[in-house]
């Protein structure tokens, strides 16, 4: 038969760890009419070649092993000693502190992170400059207000490299959309503090208050918070909020398409202009050869060859 390896979480950084079995108890099952009855907690020992983990179930005299040793984070038992292994796999400490190692677990396990990861990437990627503080600020909370865009970036992506698991469970959670909004509105210069920061208010309006804020209160956590909340005050807002962002993102990608228009439309004038002058340049220069032509043969350029810079060049070159 093979043998289970299990391993610490901190695999590297423990050499020596105990599991301890002292005063250990575990819920008991037994079979009743082909049901499992819980008899509740029961004492548990580990005797080797022993019938049952359970202390009441153990006969005679017996040797209990007190703790369980992982060596350089390991521990590997054989898959024939049932107790032992019924032991470790339902300690309070297993998946905790400890786990079942397998290379096709490990495997699965760096794939799904690789996954996760490019998922959470292709959000950051996806997003603009305003968005990603906002996910900072949803993400990192009031810490990040004063991060520059590229400071928001680079925390999100390292974030994403270490803890991507982490990281999607936060942009999942039931409060971050609205912390985003909040952020994204504060962003957009949608809303900001009032004079004083007594309250939080539409920036487009005069005096529009959104919500009251006390002493040492922040703004955008309050806002957040609020519209974390089903209420309809709340709701009404979240709703006005909704449209001021879209209505700045459509504003915003109008102006970017503007842009592009003009720069397109200067491109193929600044190409025109180029080409005007290169002809420019030319008739120019072709110019002076058909003046210089003339005053070496008298004659004008013959209306065939008007434009035949080469035939020019060879003709004078007879007259030198």
């Amino acid at each position: 038969m093979g043998e289970i390896i299990y391993r610490l979480k901190e695999f590297k950084q423990a050499k020596s760890f105990q599991v301890p079995l002292r005063g250990l108890t575990l819920e008991k099952f037994v079979e009743d009419f082909n049901r499992l009855k819980s008899l509740g907690q029961r004492r548990v020992k580990y005797v080797p070649g022993a019938n049952s983990i359970y202390e009441e179930d153990l006969k005679g005299d017996y040797k209990a092993i007190p703790s369980i040793w992982f060596e350089n984070g390991e521990l590997r038992v054989p898959e024939s000693d049932i107790l032992l292994n019924e032991i470790l796999q339902k300690h309070p400490w297993y998946g905790k502190y400890y786990y079942i190692w397998s290379e096709e677990a490990e495997v699965n396990q760096k794939l799904a992170e690789h996954k996760k990861r490019d998922e959470v990437l292709t959000i950051i990627n996806e997003t603009s400059d305003d968005q990603r503080k906002a996910i900072a600020l949803a993400v990192f909370g009031i810490n990040a207000i004063q991060w520059t865009d590229s400071k928001a970036e680079l925390e999100l992506r390292e974030y994403a490299r270490l803890k991507p698991f982490e990281l999607k469970k936060v942009l999942e959670s039931k409060d971050y959309e609205s912390k985003y909004l909040a952020a994204l509105a504060f962003n957009k210069k949608i809303v900001k503090n009032n004079l004083g920061s007594t309250a939080v208010v539409w920036n487009d309006t005069e005096g529009g208050e959104i919500l009251p804020l006390a002493r040492g209160e922040n703004g955008l956590v309050k806002l957040g918070d609020f519209l974390s909340k089903n209420t309809e005050d709340s709701l009404l807002v979240l709703n006005a909020l909704n449209q001021k962002i879209d209505n700045v993102v459509i504003s915003s990608q109008e102006e970017s398409l503007k842009n592009n228009e003009l720069e397109r439309e200067n491109a193929e004038l600044r190409a025109e202009l180029a080409k005007l002058n290169s002809v420019s340049q030319d008739q120019s220069e072709i110019g002076l050869l058909r003046d210089e032509y003339f005053k070496k043969t008298g004659k004008k350029v013959p209306n065939a060859f008007l434009n035949k810079e080469e035939w020019i060049r060879e003709k004078l070159e007879e007259h030198r």
